[in-house]
């Protein structure tokens, strides 16, 4: 009868894919291989595909929710006729519900905030980091992150040091270190494989559940036809998607030198991997970020003791910059084009998350900024003004049509006037930019 109905009234009917991009090939929606009709049993991935498509239930509509640097690459039917960036809280939410959040310390945090942590404010517009940021910023007290991958890796170690964790260690023996280092190869290939659930067989050997509660959490799988409900059927995922996505970057970092290399030429720039690199970056190249990973509080060490991250500090630092501007040998011989500014947008969050480690790559290597008619998120607006805030010299900086509020233009003029950047070309929505920037940062202004 519900299929009748879907088939008689397709345009009333919403199909709604919840987390498109932690689909195992996400670059292969809407590519059917093989035919099926409403009356027939047939593959749950083509039916799908068959659907996305418009030849299955034609005329229903789709929406899909999903992280941005993979949904903005789908293609031919499969890409949205319109996209919804959901820049997250505004600032005013966000001071409401810091304050919310913390409690009788909440003086405490917002000053923190304002004053010491100011380069993490745009990450609370996303919800979960929120949390993250409010829960270090009160337990580390003598300590201020300035990077996602600092606030992340600050959150896995105090988990590590819960009451539960170290209950759970004296239960069973084993030290809950060695457990997270196991934990951190099933990560890595489950996120390899495109996976973040997981079942007893992908536990590494001798690992149960006893070892990793507060790291991951048990909930019942798929009910087969011949099992019954309460058969204790689990799998298994990480507290929160951030933290497989550590693990996994963690677990490139202990890579073989050889191992390390052949990731990183043959892998790490592609979509599926900007977000591991994002962290990946941030605990090799940021000098600050990786002190948090290799120090020891009696037995803490979130990174082996034994690994030596100089060599592949230099691999990384020289893929960045051959990524961002090709050098001759890839763009005669291989055929390289000039990065996407798409993908100059995650290298650029990338490059954030480094620090210090990559001033002369940002100096060097980033020529022009074309992000007009793109819509960018708080901390994508956050991360353009701390790269410009070390750039010296740009071609071109072209943000047309990108809704600017004026706290975001106050944020890119004071970047600006830092680093007394020197720009060929301007091109803006509108003269209240210019006049906050003043004209004598560039040669050449085009408005519209």
């Amino acid at each position: 009868m519900g299929v009748g109905w879907i088939r008689e009234y397709p345009e009333r009917f919403l199909l709604v894919l919840d987390g498109a991009d932690q689909y195992s090939s996400p670059e292969s929606l809407g590519i059917p291989h093989g035919k099926c009709n409403h009356k027939e049993e047939a593959d749950p991935k083509l039916i799908l595909n068959l659907i996305l498509a418009g030849k299955l239930y034609s005329g229903i509509r789709i929406l899909y929710s999903s992280r941005e640097h993979v949904i903005r690459n789908f293609k031919g039917v499969a890409r949205p006729e319109r996209i919804i960036a959901l820049a997250g809280f505004s600032e005013e939410d966000v001071m409401k519900l810091v304050k919310a959040f913390s409690g009788d310390k909440s003086a405490y945090v917002m000053n923190r905030l304002q004053n010491e942590a100011k380069a993490i404010f745009s990450l609370c517009s996303i919800p979960m980091f929120l949390i993250f940021t409010v829960s270090v910023l009160i337990i580390y007290e003598q300590y201020s992150p300035d990077t996602m991958t600092e606030v992340l890796l600050c959150v896995l170690r105090d988990t590590l040091r819960s009451e539960h964790i170290t209950m759970n260690q004296m239960k069973t023996g084993m030290s809950i270190y060695d457990v997270v280092h196991s934990l951190k190869k099933m990560s890595f290939k489950g996120t390899k494989n495109k996976k973040v659930t997981f079942t007893k067989s992908d536990l590494p050997p001798g690992i149960t559940v006893d070892h990793f509660r507060d790291i991951m959490v048990p909930f019942p799988g798929s009910i087969g036809l011949n099992q019954r409900l309460l058969e204790g059927h689990l799998v298994y995922l990480f507290t929160h998607q951030t933290i497989q996505e550590a693990l996994t970057a963690l677990y490139i970092a202990e890579m073989s030198i050889w191992k390390f290399r052949k990731f990183v030429s043959t892998k790490i720039h592609e979509k599926h991997w900007v977000v591991f690199r994002k962290i990946l970056c941030g605990i090799i190249l940021n000098p600050k970020t990786s002190n948090i990973a290799m120090e020891k509080e009696v037995d803490v060490s979130i990174l082996k003791s034994d690994i030596d991250l100089g060599i592949k500090r230099s691999i990384l630092v020289s893929s960045m910059k051959n990524q961002i501007r090709p050098d001759w040998f890839q763009r005669k011989i291989k055929g390289r084009e000039a990065v996407r500014r798409e993908d100059l947008l995650e290298l650029m969050h990338a490059l954030n998350e480094s620090g210090e480690g990559v001033d002369n790559i940002i100096k060097s290597s980033i020529r022009e900024i074309d992000f007009g008619h793109m819509t960018l998120t708080p901390n994508d607006k956050y991360t353009l003004a701390s790269i410009l805030a070390r750039c010296s010299c740009l071609d071109l900086l072209d943000l047309l049509n990108v809704p600017l509020t004026s706290s975001d233009l106050a944020l890119l003029a004071s970047s600006m006037q830092r680093s007394n950047i020197k720009i060929k070309k301007f091109r803006f929505g509108g003269g209240i930019l210019v006049s906050l920037l003043t004209e004598s940062y560039s040669t050449s202004v085009f408005l519209t």
